[in-house]
């Protein structure tokens, strides 16, 4: 009997001690995994920035265009009103030589007549031809309308030349500044060009890294899987060698009891084979073969072992846990968390469960609610373990 109560406790330190080792891979799995996740929203976040800098670029250009093009309109508004005012003094000044020139013209028809009819009276009075000249003031006005007209032609001449001219300068503008705009246009392309490149290639770094990090973490999974295979195998091998030790002492008993009355040794050779099958029958049996079924990543065959063992002791807060964290890698949040909490309504004092439901709500971005868990595990854990130290850290950085 004492050595059957001394392998009960050795197989029940084998498993509280496997127990920790899986919760401590399970734990370590999910940070792994937490970082990666960041790496990816990173890369995301990097992808983001380039398509706002990409679109700001964009913007710029236009703006950019729009300015070259407003530019372009002033000035040809400037060049057109220019040329519009040298035409207009132009059109004055031809106007007032047209009006010299008729008055000029009035002048010496006025004169023309006086002088044919002064020679009218000449030659009524002498009886012969009179040649008539023209006063030299009249000749005089006649000199400066003819002048005056050839000055107005010269200024029509120059002003057409110069309206000609305006044209080929705003031509000329007109060519310059859409050379302009084409110019800022393909440097602007290219600087955007080269900005997204540079942005995208940093965006597929980090990606990389994250699916780097990612495959790692599976690597580290793995692993754990591995060595909690190991584990749970070494501690089936314990607990047959303890039901074999527990049955040895109980044969050696029982010859030694054969005088006893026959029905006493019948009941203490019962009581001592039926330990053996109770033991595989007992909630954490039922637990370590639900953890036995996660390393496999066989979830339903876990779920299936878990609820067996929740079943037998409903106080198992270790098998409430790991059912929620089953359901977690399902993506069955809400599922997750009602386990998690029943977990906490089974042990209050099973830290571990803390922790879970304080990352689940930060996945969920209910960061309030995982402060007051994190705060949960900080108070109650030991401050020399890993994930108090931890708490105490996403405290800190949570209430920034």
């Amino acid at each position: 009997k004492a050595a059957s109560i001394k392998a009960e406790k050795t197989a029940e330190m084998l498993k509280q001690k496997t127990e920790k080792a899986a919760n401590l891979i399970i734990s370590e799995d999910r940070a792994e995994r937490m970082g990666a996740r960041k790496e990816i929203d990173d890369a995301v976040a990097t992808d983001e920035a380039a398509r706002q800098a990409l679109k700001a670029a964009s913007i710029k250009a236009e703006k950019t265009a729009e300015m070259l093009d407003q530019a372009t309109e002033n000035a040809a508004s400037a060049i057109i009103a220019e040329d519009k005012a040298e035409r207009m003094a132009t059109r004055k000044e031809l106007e007032d030589a047209i009006a010299a020139d008729k008055a000029a013209k009035q002048v010496l028809k006025a004169a023309s007549i006086k002088a044919a009819e002064t020679a009218e009276m000449l030659k009524q009075e002498i009886g012969k031809p009179v040649s008539i000249v023209i006063p030299e003031d009249k000749a005089a006005i006649i000199a400066e309308s003819k002048a005056a007209v050839e000055m107005a032609a010269k200024k029509m001449d120059d002003a057409i030349a110069a309206d000609e001219a305006a044209k080929q300068v705003l031509k000329a503008a007109s060519i310059k500044a859409e050379e302009i705009l084409r110019q800022a246009t393909e440097k602007a392309a290219t600087i955007t060009a080269l900005e997204d490149k540079a942005a995208g290639l940093a965006a597929k770094k980090k990606m990389d890294d994250a699916i780097a990090a990612d495959e790692a973490a599976k690597q580290v999974l793995k692993a754990a899987s591995i060595k909690a295979e190991k584990a749970v195998e070494i501690l089936k091998q314990a607990v047959d060698k303890a039901a074999d030790k527990s049955v040895k002492p109980s044969q050696e008993a029982e010859k030694k009891t054969e005088k006893m009355v026959e029905k006493k040794v019948v009941k203490q050779v019962v009581s001592v084979q039926v330990k053996k099958p109770v033991l595989e029958e007992t909630a954490k049996a039922y637990y370590q073969k639900g953890l036995h079924a996660r390393a496999e990543f066989n979830n339903e065959d876990a779920k299936t072992y878990f609820n067996k063992a929740i079943e037998l002791d409903k106080k198992f807060a270790a098998a409430y846990n790991s059912l929620g964290i089953v359901y977690e890698e399902e993506g069955n949040l809400e599922k997750a968390e009602q386990v998690y909490l029943k977990a906490v309504k089974a042990d209050p004092e099973y830290m571990t469960v803390y922790s879970n439901l304080a990352l689940l709500n930060e996945d969920r971005g209910n960061f309030d609610k995982a402060l007051v868990y994190w705060r949960k595990r900080a108070s109650n854990g030991d401050p020399n373990d890993e994930w108090t130290k931890k708490a105490l850290q996403r405290i800190r950085e949570l209430e920034r």
